[in-house]
């Protein structure tokens, strides 16, 4: 298609990798001949509903045929509907949705109302990009009928050193907001764990340490370690509570953080991440975090050079945009 485009709504500035994932789709996007359609979702409830659908047909006025992409969720459904009001006289452009996240798995699992709320808007679209196989399996479970694309990994653009094996301290790395990992203060190991990120514990064990929070710009130079930690829940045992549960289905973008540092990743064995570390050997999978002394302290020299090879090899990848190109070309030739 020669006419492609793609939505960036204005974003609030704040210390979380949730604007970096979406600035980084943003990015490549534009860097690869997609026009950009800024929009800006944060109005009244009575704007939306008064001015809404004209601002939509202003920014779309000049534009009849091909595909624009959205990253979902979008941040207003009153918005977003209005917007596939003003393209219903415009069959001959498409609409791809890249999603981030899928709420009704995050936080409405058990809420049908809200599940069913979230599929038809993404029936909306002409073709959905999810996360991996196992958040694509649940769309369809859930009623989604349009054609889905995994994604596999989501991007991480950086110019930060990728640092070798000489560089890297026995030790192991996690980035995110600490308000979603009580489980650290259950870890009993030995191997250090560096932690960063907002809203930390009071106290941790002596083995978790706390390093502070820092914008995405500045905390991939901070990281360092033999591993970077992706885990998510309210316990050492893997899948505790909405977030755990989460990550059946969801691929963390911490994990592409570190992969884009060339840092191999331990995440839980029954997480949709774990199908890629285990097949492309970019980490570990463990059932708890109590196994990562023994885990670790079994890896043979060659096994774990194995792995950080495959990392460095990745970073390449998450760098570059490679997986959020791919997977908009594979919609684009659905949608052919």
């Amino acid at each position: 298609m020669q006419n492609k485009y793609f939505v960036s709504i204005v974003q609030p500035k704040e210390f979380t990798a949730a604007n970096k994932a979406r600035d980084d789709v943003d990015t490549i996007l534009e860097k690869n001949g997609f026009k950009k359609i800024m929009f800006d979702p944060i109005m009244p409830r009575v704007k939306k509903l008064l001015v809404g659908s004209r601002m939509w047909k202003e920014a779309l006025k000049n534009i009849i045929a091909g595909e624009i992409v959205f990253q979902f969720p979008f941040p207003s459904r009153l918005l977003l509907k209005q917007f596939f009001s003003s393209i219903s006289n415009k069959p001959d452009l498409k609409t791809i949705a890249l999603a981030h996240d899928i709420d009704s798995l995050r936080f409405f699992i058990n809420d049908p109302s809200r599940q069913k709320e979230e599929i038809e808007e993404l029936n909306s679209f002409d073709v959905i990009i999810a996360h991996n196989a196992a958040m694509k399996s649940y769309l369809i479970s859930a009623g989604v009928t349009k054609p889905i694309v995994e994604l596999e990994l989501f991007d991480y653009l950086s110019s930060c050193k990728i640092l070798d094996r000489s560089q890297t301290v026995h030790e192991i790395c996690y980035a995110g907001n600490l308000q979603k990992a009580p489980f650290f203060s259950e870890y009993t190991g030995k191997v250090p764990i560096q932690i960063f990120g907002p809203n930390p514990l009071p106290k941790y064990p002596p083995s978790v340490h706390y390093n502070g929070s820092y914008p995405p710009s500045e905390l991939a130079s901070k990281l360092n370690g033999i591993f970077g930690l992706v885990w998510d829940g309210n316990s050492i045992q893997g899948g505790g509570g909405l977030y755990g549960s989460y990550t059946r289905y969801n691929n963390p973008h911490k994990a592409s953080l570190f992969l884009s540092l060339g840092i191999p990743i331990i995440v839980w064995n029954n997480s949709a991440l774990s199908r890629i570390v285990e097949t492309e050997s970019l980490g570990v999978s463990i059932k708890s975090l109590d196994d990562i002394d023994s885990t670790i302290s079994n890896l043979s020299e060659d096994d774990y050079f194995k792995m950080k090879l495959n990392a460095e090899k990745m970073s390449k990848k998450v760098r570059h945009g490679y997986f959020t190109l791919k997977a908009i070309r594979e919609s684009e030739d659905l949608l052919r």
